[in-house]
Parts: C-alpha cells; structure tokens; sequence
C-alpha cells in the first residue's frame, strides 16, 4: 500500500469513521484496491482498461446498504482485458 493510500485510510479510521461514516470510495486510482474492510476504503478503479499499461480486471463497486449494514460487492465488467504477456 502506498504512503498516500496508507495516510487516506488512516485519515478515514480516525476521523470519518468515528462520525459513523462506513465507506470511503476515492478516485483517481484506475486500479482496484481495498485498503480496509470495517469501514470500507476502497478504490474502485475504472470500468475498462484505457490501454497495455492498466493489466488485469476492470469493474465498478456495488454498495448495499441495508439497516445500517454495509457490504460492498465488485463487479467485473471490461469488454478488453490487458494482459502483460513478458
């Protein structure tokens, strides 16, 4: 985990999650990472690799909520997947 992930999570935990917040979706990342589970903080990444330098599984995050409960669900939903072949 990079330092500036680690420092938004630590950010969230700390402050926004104490105020009863139980996700944290950023952006900007183009690749899917969770960098805590309760509460969430997640990257959601993009929809579709834009080229051979964004390998792997593309999606979006599903968010449910239901009587205060969260469960976050990733879907797969590229048409184009990047593979680094070397």
């Amino acid at each position: 985990m990079a330092a500036r992930s680690r420092s938004l999570c630590s950010l969230f935990i700390g402050g926004f999650g104490e105020q009863g917040l139980s996700i944290l979706a950023l952006g900007h990342i183009h690749e899917y990472e969770q960098l805590h589970a309760d509460p969430h903080v997640l990257f959601p990444g993009n929809l579709q690799g834009r080229g051979i330098h964004e390998c792997g599984a593309k999606g979006a995050l599903l968010v449910h909520v239901k009587d205060d409960e969260v469960t976050v669900e990733r879907l797969i939903l590229d048409r184009v997947r990047w593979f680094d072949l070397l």
